[in-house]
């Protein structure tokens, strides 16, 4: 009896420690995720705004005299 309970309670230990490694896996893949979000917004917030780069503000003055 005693040997089954041991081995119950380390095939659940067994679980849970592969159940942190995919959440912290998750975790990991999710942090990754959002840093590349960040800087591709932030790329494409520098080229689509007026503001972004200088070359941005000659555009539209070039673009009124066409």
């Amino acid at each position: 009896m005693r040997s089954c309970f041991i081995e119950v309670f380390s095939r659940a230990s067994v679980v849970s420690q592969l159940q942190m490694k995919m959440e912290k896996r998750k975790a990991e893949n999710l942090r990754k995720a959002m840093l590349l979000c960040v800087a591709y917004a932030a790329n494409i917030g520098g080229f689509a705004t007026l503001i972004g780069t200088p070359s941005n503000l000659i555009l539209p003055g070039a673009l009124d005299a066409v």
